[in-house]
């Protein structure tokens, strides 16, 4: 005959508090237009009953502690997101066991605005076979595309050598690694070109 105590219905069990885990990611900026990085679980939920959590992620554009919604059919232990920040966004899970629902920490994802980027050449129209200065503006290192026509690739002020007009795209990236484009062009002169004869021979005298 089993021998151990019964449990009747005023016996009281206790159960570990619910714990919502902890939740990470390898970055914690994003550059606005750009996709945040993805976010792990550290650890999932623990306590409760033991089992059967279930998971829902949130995020908010609000502030760290109000204003967060369900993020639809994001109920992994994991979460990538697939949409572009357009401003500081926060992040939770959500884990809920027996009905009751709590909360991990809160991730932020700071949005920084992208650099306006700006590109001059000087003189902005040469001969054909002269050379203008391209200089950039607004970032923190540059690099300029084409490279063909240019004395180098990068830096806030290239050399171009052309023979026919040429656009020039600058990109640039600011201290916090966003990036922006600007443009410039160069132009080649239009030359006025007169024949005349000297010495017996004919000689081409060329003005812009």
């Amino acid at each position: 005959r089993d021998r151990s105590p019964s449990r009747g219905l005023g016996d009281v069990y206790k159960r570990q508090a619910l714990a919502g885990g902890v939740i990470a990611s390898s970055a914690s900026d994003v550059c606005v237009g750009e996709v945040p990085a993805a976010m792990t679980s550290s650890s999932a939920a623990s306590g409760g009953s033991g089992s059967n959590y279930t998971y829902q992620w949130q995020s908010s554009t609000t502030s760290s502690s109000s204003g967060f919604s369900n993020i639809a059919g994001a109920t992994s232990l994991a979460y990538t997101p697939s949409q572009a920040a357009t401003q500081t966004t926060y992040y939770s899970r959500v884990a809920t066991n027996l009905s009751i629902p709590v909360n991990s920490n809160v991730l932020t994802f700071t949005a920084n605005a992208l650099p306006t980027i700006a590109a001059t050449a000087s003189p902005t129209s040469v001969v054909s076979g002269g050379s203008s200065t391209l200089s950039a503006s607004g970032g923190a290192s540059y690099a300029w595309t084409p490279t063909a026509s240019l004395n180098q690739a990068t830096g806030q002020s290239v050399t171009a050598t052309i023979t026919a007009q040429t656009t020039y795209t600058v990109t640039g990236t600011d201290a916090n690694e966003c990036t922006n484009t600007g443009t410039v062009t160069v132009n080649i002169l239009a030359l006025n070109c007169l024949l005349y004869t000297s010495d017996a021979a004919d000689d081409l005298l060329c003005v812009d």
